[in-house]
């Protein structure tokens, strides 16, 4: 049977584990879902946080699903988080963490656990959708299924895990998942550390998703390497500005109705990039000559890459390392776009080239546009010339020459260019 073990951190109403209440706020150290062995009381009241009578909640430590010490979960946990302070214990610079897990050696959670952080929440410490076992632990503890972290708003101090912390471990799959994150929001706003997989066991997935972010994300999305994300997945009509350079995932889907923009020069290791999402490279903050990287087999499924150019010289590139393979030949896809600048004018479509490293380079060029020679019998061009070149859709004004009757007389005309070159007569 599932043992559900859910607690609600508000200003109005705490939980405690052990330990007295004082006249200003509830105290509690370490909040355990299964059991606990051994809990430290004392006093919890800061007058530098509370004012006198204040009804608060605050937690010094950790707030646990699983439990410590040997206990074992049989079912699920739920840990929530809607309100007050999680903080360190006192004199001490660790603690202060959210764990869907337990903590120490040997407590396993043979179900899932889920983790929901929402606004009003303060923690000072991580986020973690497994337990904690540190490097002295005889024996590591297991989140056998999966690990699911909600982030809907609030403060964390440090950084959030899919997985799990020291040795422990998450064997299914582990998502962080930042919901509804606005514009203006305290975590868009103050978040700048990192989402990263933690503790992940044989087998097990580390994922990232964006659902329906509209705010700038500040933080870091894993790390190079072996600290990529499984995925990174943008959903439900996000709308967001990236720097590849502080998102690592080994696939990136973006999903119906979710557009990214990239702003700034990065590598974007992928083996699958969009699920009918468009990934674009010529938003109006993206800059110039920007050369975005991915590496491995690229599946479209859908997707659309969107590529600009403002000329021939200055080209968006996207290149495919690796002897990489292009796997949808309709993945990258662009609508043609007039140039029309100083130094030319024609139309930018995408191009290819191999490289050394036996991958694509796929960028875009201008290709200039062939121009319309117009000969003129009975009058002039502008400059004086009787012959001229210019494109489809030009006005030109002209002045036409018309014998005189009895008289000759001068007027100026406009023609617009037609799209087949006058031929002289």
């Amino acid at each position: 049977m599932t043992q559900k073990y859910s607690y609600r951190y508000t200003r109005e109403s705490g939980h405690r584990q052990r330990g007295a209440t004082t006249t200003s706020g509830y105290q509690a150290y370490s909040l355990y879902g299964a059991g606990e062995s051994g809990t430290t009381t004392g006093p919890v009241y800061d007058p530098a946080t509370y004012a006198p009578g204040q009804r608060a909640t605050l937690v010094r430590q950790h707030v646990l699903g699983g439990g410590s010490s040997g206990a074992v979960v049989t079912g699920d946990t739920y840990v929530e988080v809607s309100g007050g302070i999680i903080t360190t214990q006192d004199g001490s610079t660790a603690g202060g963490s959210v764990f869907g897990g337990g903590y120490a050696g040997n407590q396993n959670v043979t179900g899932n656990t889920h983790v929901r952080i929402v606004d009003g929440a303060n923690i000072s410490g991580g986020v973690y959708g497994g337990g904690y076992a540190g490097p002295l632990s005889i024996q590591g503890n297991v989140v056998t299924g999966n690990a699911d972290t909600l982030i809907k708003g609030g403060k964390i101090g440090t950084n959030i895990y899919a997985g799990a912390a020291g040795l422990s471990r998450v064997n299914g799959t582990a998502t962080v998942t930042l919901k509804d994150i606005a514009p203006g929001d305290p975590f868009a706003t103050d978040f700048t550390r990192q989402i990263l997989r933690g503790g992940i066991g044989t087998g097990g997935t580390a994922h990232t998703v964006f659902d329906h972010q509209t705010a700038p994300f500040l933080g870091t999305v894993g790390t190079a390497d072996n600290g990529q994300m499984d995925s990174i997945r943008f959903v439900d009509d996000t709308r967001m500005d990236v720097n590849p350079a502080r998102f690592h995932g080994r696939d990136w889907l973006i999903e119906n109705g979710s557009t990214v923009d990239v702003v700034a020069a990065g590598t974007m290791s992928s083996r699958t990039f969009t699920n009918a999402g468009l990934l674009r490279l010529d938003g109006p903050d993206a800059p110039q000559n920007l050369l975005s990287t991915i590496g491995g087999t690229y599946v479209s499924q859908g997707g659309t890459l969107a590529m600009g150019a403002t000329s021939d010289e200055a080209k968006n590139f996207l290149e495919i390392q690796q002897a990489a393979t292009l796997c949808d030949a309709g993945a990258f896809t662009m609508t043609p776009i007039p140039v029309n600048n100083g130094s030319f004018r024609g139309t930018a479509v995408l191009r290819s080239e191999p490289h050394e490293a036996g991958g694509l380079t796929w960028y875009i060029e201008g290709v200039p546009e062939e121009p319309y020679t117009v000969v003129v019998n009975n009058g002039t061009l502008p400059g004086g010339l009787s012959t001229d070149t210019f494109y489809a859709g030009d006005t030109v004004e002209l002045t036409a020459d018309e014998p005189a009757r009895p008289t000759r007389r001068t007027h100026r005309a406009t023609a617009r260019v037609s799209r087949r070159p006058a031929r002289p007569r």
